[in-house]
């Protein structure tokens, strides 16, 4: 049985606990108790990583570069090369490795991995089953999951997955609900979460639908996002699941979220500071970074900007690649799908 709690006259899960401060509802995980008649925050949360990795691009296929997300702001630096160029491919981690699967210039079955902790190139990881192109990925600590894209025809609604500590072969995991490629993920150490893409025939789709990661099966559905788009990049915490900027018919700066443990369409955030698709995201459980991407009119940037998870508001600036680029990966030592 699921417990419940009315909040502003809607039932919440109990693992999405609520505080009315000041006339707003907060979550637990905000950290609030009365004392004295006000509200102070006791607590808030706490990122368990540091290092942020972002593989590839369309500028420099073999890059890898890293930095620093609890440092509040850095420039990237040289981390060391993917075993196989790749770009608009799909990634997940943990808290030692970053797992990437798929991609282009060449549609690959190939998965990569490297050591987050230590300098260097990436390493053969297994296949998946499918060779995939324009594909997402997300993880949680265990397992890492690989869905959709396409291999210059048609787009795949399967779903493979990995153990993240050791190296083999991709397993099948189940469909998506529908075939869909350069759609994007997030997830936190319970679901993963897919969205947008484009159809097979139907266009730019809003769709948001999850997996939970213990349990293999096909994907169900979870809400919309506020408009049609594909590349639209995510991260998370342990309880929101971010989703920033995009294709919509042009480039988007738009900022939603959604709280993972209640399926819903997606709510407002704020707005990046540029208009863009095509970035690399990933968090600290506290801090959402998003790296490069492409305006929509040929011009790709250099530019990390940072979001705060838990409150809502626009994305300032976080420092620089180490040049332009766009549809790369990004992971970290303690991503949404890390637990606490």
């Amino acid at each position: 049985m699921t417990a419940h709690s009315k909040i502003s006259g809607s039932w919440k899960d109990i693992t999405e606990l609520h505080a009315n401060i000041g006339g707003t509802w907060k979550t637990v995980a905000e950290g609030y108790e009365k004392v004295s008649g006000t509200w102070e925050q006791f607590f808030a949360p706490t990122a368990d990583g540091d290092r942020a990795l972002v593989a590839g691009g369309m500028a420099d296929t073999t890059r890898i570069q890293y930095y620093s997300i609890a440092s509040g702001g850095a420039n990237a630096a040289d981390f060391g090369n993917l075993f196989t160029a790749a770009y608009q491919f799909g990634a997940g981690g943990s808290s030692t490795r970053m797992v990437m699967a798929g991609g282009r210039p060449s549609t690959t079955n190939v998965i990569q991995y490297v050591e987050i902790a230590t300098l260097g190139n990436a390493a053969d990881f297994g296949n998946l089953a499918q060779a995939r192109r324009h594909n997402s990925g997300h993880s949680n600590d265990t397992r890492a999951v690989f869905m959709g894209g396409d291999a210059g025809g048609g787009r795949f609604n399967s779903m493979e997955y990995v153990t993240i500590a050791s190296t083999g072969n991709a397993s099948d995991f189940g469909d998506m609900i529908e075939p869909r490629n350069y759609l994007r993920a997030t997830a936190n150490s319970t679901r993963g979460l897919n969205f947008g893409g484009e159809g097979n025939g139907t266009g730019l789709r809003n769709r948001i639908e999850y997996i939970t990661f213990a349990t293999t099966g096909n994907g169900s559905d979870f809400g919309d996002l506020a408009a049609n788009a594909l590349r639209a990049e995510g991260a998370a915490s342990s309880t929101r699941g971010i989703m920033a900027g995009g294709y919509e018919g042009s480039a988007s700066n738009r900022i939603q979220y959604v709280t993972i443990a209640t399926t819903s369409n997606t709510t407002d955030f704020g707005d990046l500071t540029q208009s863009k698709y095509g970035t690399a995201g990933t968090s600290n459980k506290v801090t959402a970074t998003f790296s490069g991407g492409n305006n929509g009119s040929g011009s790709r940037y250099n530019v990390i900007e940072k979001i705060t998870i838990a409150t809502t508001g626009n994305g300032t600036d976080f420092g620089d690649l180490l040049a332009a680029d766009e549809n790369a990966v990004a992971s970290s030592e303690s991503h949404g799908g890390i637990p606490a």
